[in-house]
């Protein structure tokens, strides 16, 4: 599962503000990846990797899924909730495409419903 962090926009932006996915470099390190393993108990049997210098979270290696470091500490948890798992499903999202606080959200969501 590859993870991306933030990084600077790169020169291809035509207007200041302005910038794409494509532009963002993947900043996390395998170091990162086993601390952020231990801090959220993701079972070993989900695999993680750290994306190669041209690999990008907007066009994962076959077989994967990106998430945002950030998700994790916004109430993502894995393996993803089945809760969650419909979110994604009926509104055809991929896991980044939720902003973390939109996990924030979701995890409210589905706290106040298991009350």
């Amino acid at each position: 599962m590859g993870l991306v962090g933030g990084g600077p926009v790169g020169s291809s932006s035509n207007f200041v503000g302005k910038w794409a996915a494509e532009d963002i470099p993947s900043i996390v390190s395998e170091a990162e990846l086993d601390a952020l393993r231990q801090a959220f108990r993701v079972p070993a049997n989900i695999r993680f990797y750290v994306p190669e210098p041209h690999e990008r979270a907007c066009s994962p290696r076959k077989g994967y899924v990106a998430l945002h470091v950030q998700s994790f500490n916004a109430g993502l948890r894995l393996p993803l909730d089945p809760f969650y798992r419909c979110v994604l499903r009926v509104y055809g999202l991929a896991p980044t495409q939720v902003a973390p606080n939109g996990w924030e959200f979701v995890y409210v969501v589905l706290a106040l419903h298991r009350v």
